[in-house]
């Protein structure tokens, strides 16, 4: 009898779109670890665009909690997509559907806020329409410590993939002399100056 292999997880640029979750106004001064979500957040974003892969965004109920925080609109690409909600899930209709255009891609790679809520919610719907979930932990919060690590918990035996910003990034690479590792070699939290002087 031959047991089913379970799935590694591999990302790649080619099948890999970013969904960043509701990181707002009324947050920013609330999120354990905010200074660690801002920054992978930007990070993150900045590799879509650079790699030219999907980006959509969701604002969850605006007239209550404000729009995206303004330093990371900077960092999203043109082509960003984004959408306001009140669903908690970022699996509204709307995204699904931009999902479906994008149908070889099938690994999410999702960022934001609240663990416990949105992201928590979004990644059980879409594990359950046959997508892979990459959560780069530095990348995803919530406001007390128990609802962020209790859903982290949850997600990992859902079948998500926890791992880090650079984790993935460094994944997407494959190759340190690929196209794909010169475009985000100003990223990594190494020396820049060193990685540039050996491409």
């Amino acid at each position: 009898m031959s047991l089913a292999k379970k799935p590694l997880g591999r990302l790649a640029a080619s099948n890999a779109i970013f969904l960043q979750c509701d990181l707002q106004d009324l947050f920013k001064d609330r999120i354990y670890r905010m200074d660690s979500v801002l920054r992978t957040a930007k990070t993150l974003n900045k590799a879509s665009g650079a790699l030219k892969l999907p980006l959509i965004v969701t604002e969850h109920y605006v007239k209550a909690f404000g729009h995206t925080i303004p330093e990371l609109k900077e960092t999203w690409p043109e082509d960003t997509k984004l959408f306001e909600k009140t669903l908690f899930s970022m699996a509204i209709p709307e995204v699904k559907k931009i999902l479906e255009q994008h149908g070889d891609r099938k690994s999410i790679v999702l960022y934001g806020i609240e663990a416990h809520v949105c992201i928590q919610q979004t990644a059980l719907d879409l594990l359950g329409l046959g997508y892979e979930v990459h959560l780069p932990v530095d990348g995803v919060s919530s406001q007390r410590v128990q609802d962020r690590e209790a859903a982290l918990v949850r997600l990992r035996k859902a079948g998500a993939f926890l791992t880090t910003s650079e984790s993935l990034l460094f994944e997407l690479c494959k190759d340190a002399k690929s196209d794909t590792f010169k475009k985000l070699a100003p990223l990594f939290k190494v020396d820049r100056d060193v990685i540039m002087d050996h491409l």
